[in-house]
């Protein structure tokens, strides 16, 4: 094969030296079993880390310790909780071949965007003046351009991040400060900087790319009950036993992937 044009990035951090958990490592497997399928770059973002809010920003901070973006004509970043079927085609290509692409991320699907976007107002007054719908960054396609702003513009928003969490971390980095809730960590700041800089070229990728099915089915234990809806399963919830749902879909889908 001719060498990968295409990336997946994803995170396999561990916290306070504890291994990565098992069901993310499930996850992970599918996404080797993806790219290895369609020759494409599969680069782990792995390391110890402090906390969750350390996970989630030091994929932007520490990003040029893992990628050389001038490798790629296209990449995708993945939220670590998220799960590929064995027969997805390679979306990332599809998307390259759009007119005028430059990103594609997959609207909101639980509603939050008003809520995630206020959180932030003290950080740009304006921002509603260039930012309107809410897009989940558990699944980023893009071009090396836009990946390289990320990673160049995160540091402002850690910092303010940092600041405005609160004394006390949420036990998944959640902080409040001055009864305002900061959450999302990362993904707001992904909103405001893809919004504020490439909107002309960002298109909405199919819910069926970075499916949220928490949102969508209350027994999302059950994945025959999903299996058809997407491509890629997404299981990020407060209120979701990933280990057990990660467990229940590798148990009856896991010959797939071999």
């Amino acid at each position: 094969m001719s060498n990968p044009k295409y990336a997946l990035i994803i995170g396999a951090f561990s916290i306070n030296s504890k291994p990565t958990p098992k069901n993310y490592l499930t996850c992970i497997s599918t996404w080797k079993y993806w790219c290895k399928k369609h020759n494409i770059d599969l680069i782990l973002l792995d390391g110890d880390k402090k906390n969750v809010v350390d996970v989630t920003y030091s994929k932007w901070l520490d990003f040029d310790l893992y990628v050389d973006l001038e490798k790629y004509k296209c990449l995708a970043m993945a939220d670590w909780d998220t799960i590929i079927r064995w027969d997805a085609p390679n979306f990332i290509e599809h998307f390259l071949n759009q007119e005028n692409f430059q990103v594609a991320l997959t609207p909101d699907q639980g509603g939050s965007g008003k809520w995630h976007y206020d959180q932030w107002l003290k950080f740009d007054s304006n921002l509603y003046t260039y930012c309107s719908q809410y897009f989940n960054s558990g699944m980023i396609i893009a071009k090396p351009e836009v990946f390289k702003s990320l990673k160049d513009n995160m540091k402002v928003y850690y910092e303010f991040y940092m600041t405005h969490k609160g004394k006390e971390f949420h036990p998944v980095g959640i902080g409040i400060e001055g009864g305002s809730r900061f959450d999302a960590l990362d993904q707001t700041p992904v909103n405001l900087i893809i919004n504020k800089n490439f909107k002309n070229g960002l298109y909405l990728s199919p819910i069926e790319v970075n499916y949220m099915v928490p949102c969508h089915f209350k027994n999302f234990e059950d994945p025959n009950l999903y299996i058809e809806k997407a491509i890629v399963f997404h299981y990020g919830s407060l209120n979701v036993n990933r280990t057990k749902v990660i467990e229940n879909f590798w148990e009856k889908y896991k010959n797939n992937y071999s």
